[in-house]
């Protein structure tokens, strides 16, 4: 066997070597990022778990009132038992008598949380501009707050984590600021309306993207 027989096949054995190192690098790599991922996931998971505790536990212990500026985002399926949790303790509320008022901002997909909100028995308007991009919030009793940040800027980013501040000082400057938007919305009624006039939709049409029976929207666009 001549020499160069001979180096030629160590140069490919080195290669195959070299593309099963890179190949099995790769692989490792692969699998510590969906690790990386999967852990920001459950952080994730555990702290939405933690806001809507905090939120739940807030409404549950209101006296008076409780208002709440909010994106209104569609929650993902694996928020539902927390959304159902927090509706439940919505309704709880309202029959307690406690005046609840939600703002959401003025987007066609937040009529389905609108809708959600009325129906456990909150107050709902939708206002135009900066609401709910960066900072959402609970002012409960006009005594104390929960503030609540997204994970990224933006109105469709997701709630991620929620602080409970207990200050009245807070709790009256967050007041205000929502009383001045809550001025300027418009009733959920109002939305709908303005959603069907702008978009042409059906009320079968905005139905079925709100998730709810024809019938049923149209009790409240009479």
């Amino acid at each position: 066997m001549s020499v160069e027989i001979i180096l030629l096949s160590v140069e490919l054995v080195l290669l195959v070597l070299t593309l099963l190192t890179i190949f099995l690098s790769n692989r490792e790599a692969a699998r510590s990022r969906a690790l990386v991922s999967q852990m920001d996931k459950t952080t994730r998971i555990l702290a939405r778990f933690e806001y809507f505790q905090i939120v739940n536990d807030a409404i549950s212990k209101s006296r008076a009132s409780l208002d709440c500026l909010v994106s209104g985002r569609k929650t993902d399926a694996s928020d539902s038992d927390n959304l159902n949790n927090l509706l439940n303790s919505v309704r709880e509320a309202a029959r307690r008598g406690i005046k609840i008022r939600y703002l959401l901002p003025k987007m066609q997909d937040r009529l389905f949380m609108g809708y959600k909100y009325r129906l456990a028995g909150a107050e709902v308007r939708y206002a135009a501009g900066f609401v709910a991009h960066s900072l959402r919030y609970v002012v409960v009793d006009q005594s104390y707050v929960i503030l609540a940040t997204p994970q990224e800027l933006g109105v469709n980013e997701a709630t991620r984590k929620g602080y409970l501040l207990v200050s009245d000082e807070l709790a009256t400057i967050l007041g205000s600021h929502f009383e001045t938007h809550w001025e300027k919305a418009v009733s959920f009624k109002q939305y709908m309306s303005e959603v069907m006039n702008e978009t042409a939709l059906s009320v079968p049409e905005l139905a079925k993207e709100m998730e709810v029976e024809p019938a049923e929207l149209t009790k409240y666009l009479a």
